[in-house]
């Protein structure tokens, strides 16, 4: 369990895996612990004794000045998303918590601040937004899972597609998502097979069926393509795009195609059964044909001679 920082500074310097730094009134650091020395980049001995403020990113000295105040009047600022600066020069997202540190007699004498980084959180924040600002009007479904299967992006595309909101299904997993229309949560082993290649670094397409929310069915061809962020895979990305007309309308040729020949088997076995066959009417249709080029000829030659 934490300890608080007000009651016992000491506890919780030593022991927080967050960049805990305590500071006078004023900003002057008087306790740096490993965390921090982590997270910022400087030792307890660089850091001791400087002012906080070598810790802010360009323009935030208002910010600073506003919370020592606020911590000065005995207020706790809680969760605070800003960014600072690393020993490297490196801007980093953090969320801190900042409380007042009180003496024996209960008199403000200094703040504690416990900070977490959160960039990769912010990473994965942006670029999400940045998809969907850029699939806000693409016809097509874009869906972004993590490694675990979870739904971190549905597209505006998803939802006409398969009929659910992004409401509905942010942080489900995909076989959570099978479950919202009643279809099996086990993944068959060709879905694992294939997914298990996504994430290890391959791009595959397949088509596949699927329920909408009003339980029609759509048939989709799919693009699974690796989700990398900073080099690493972190999850994946599917663009479907819905073949369901495509597949009615081959099934409608194939339909009409199979008709065709089984009216010609049917014909075929017909004349057969009353021992009839298609040669002489074949030779029927080429005497015909050559007593229609003779008629031709003549009324040719006639027209001739009367000129």
């Amino acid at each position: 369990m934490r300890v608080p920082a007000a009651r016992c500074p000491g506890v919780i310097v030593d022991c927080s895996e967050d960049a805990v730094v305590i500071a006078s009134l004023d900003g002057v650091i008087t306790s740096w612990n490993a965390g921090a020395e982590q997270i910022y980049g400087y030792s307890a001995d660089e850091a001791v004794g400087n002012h906080i403020s070598m810790l802010l990113a360009p323009g935030l000295e208002d910010e600073l000045t506003k919370l020592l105040e606020r911590v000065a009047r005995g207020e706790r600022v809680s969760h605070l998303e800003t960014t600072r600066r690393r020993k490297d020069g490196r801007i980093i997202d953090v969320s801190i918590t900042t409380s007042p540190i009180r003496d024996g007699h209960g008199r403000i004498v200094g703040a504690a601040t416990d900070t977490r980084d959160v960039t990769e959180r912010k990473q994965h924040e942006r670029e999400l937004q940045r998809l969907a600002q850029a699939t806000e009007h693409s016809t097509n479904a874009i869906v972004s899972w993590d490694r675990d299967l979870r739904v971190r992006h549905w597209s505006a595309g998803a939802e006409r597609m398969y009929g659910f909101s992004a409401e509905e299904v942010l942080g489900l997993t995909l076989p959570e998502l099978y479950a919202l229309t009643d279809q099996t949560t086990e993944l068959d082993a060709g879905i694992e097979a294939a997914l298990a290649r996504v994430l290890a670094g391959e791009t595959l397409q397949l088509e596949t069926s699927r329920l909408r929310k009003d339980y029609s069915t759509v048939d989709a061809l799919v693009t699974l393509t690796p989700w990398r962020r900073d080099g690493q895979i972190v999850g994946m990305t599917t663009a479907s795009v819905d073949i369901t007309e495509r597949n009615a309308r081959a099934g409608a040729r194939a339909a009409g195609a199979g008709g065709r020949a089984r009216h010609r088997r049917g014909l075929v076995d017909r004349l057969r059964r009353t021992g009839t066959t298609l040669e002489p009417r074949r030779g029927e249709a080429v005497r015909l044909q050559r007593r229609r080029g003779d008629r031709a000829s003549a009324s040719r030659a006639d027209f001739a001679r009367q000129r």
